[in-house]
Order: C-alpha cells, then sequence, then structure tokens
C-alpha cells in the first residue's frame, strides 16, 4: 500500500481516476489533479512547501518532487511527463514536457 502522511496537518489530495503505485510515497500538502499516475519508488515530498500536479501527469519510476523553504514550489502541468529517476526541486514543468 503506498505511503500517504499529513505533514502539520496537510494531507495530500487526489483528483479521479489516479493510479498510485504500492511503494510511491506521497506526503503533505500535495494536490493532485485527474487521470494522474505515480509509479514505483516514487517520493513526492510537499513538506515545506506546496506541490501541484496537474490533470494527466505521468510521474516515472523512481521520481523524486520536493520543494524549497518558502521558495518556488513544484507545479508539473497538465499532460507532462516525468522521465525515469528525475529530481524536480522548486521546477516548474509546463504543458507537454
Amino acid at each position: 500500500m503506498a505511503v500517504i502522511l499529513p505533514v502539520e496537518g496537510k494531507m495530500p489530495t487526489f483528483g479521479d481516476d489516479c493510479f498510485i503505485a504500492p511503494n510511491a510515497t506521497i506526503v503533505g500538502d500535495v494536490e493532485m489533479g485527474d487521470q494522474c499516475s505515480v509509479w514505483f519508488n516514487t517520493v513526492i515530498r510537499g513538506d515545506v512547501n506546496y506541490i501541484k500536479i496537474g490533470n494527466k501527469v505521468n510521474i516515472q519510476d523512481n521520481a523524486v518532487i520536493h520543494c524549497t523553504y518558502q521558495n518556488i514550489p513544484p507545479i508539473l502541468a497538465t499532460t507532462s511527463l516525468s522521465g525515469i529517476l528525475p529530481l524536480y526541486m522548486a521546477a516548474l514543468c509546463m504543458t507537454m514536457c
């Protein structure tokens, strides 16, 4: 079962029809749109800032999405695709990237 945890009272939220791999970890202030997929060993940490993920975003194996404290939060826009083993930290990934 995926690890879905609150941080400082903020729990991740998910849109409709999302796939979360059983060993993915998603914590804190994370908002995910509809029809997203989070694949194996991925970690999404919304612990010191928020993370916004649009609709139809595919986050592939071993991805790490994290934010910097009170700085630019990671935002993955609609229909974006992450490669295998990427690190997004305070990143902005727009449509079809």
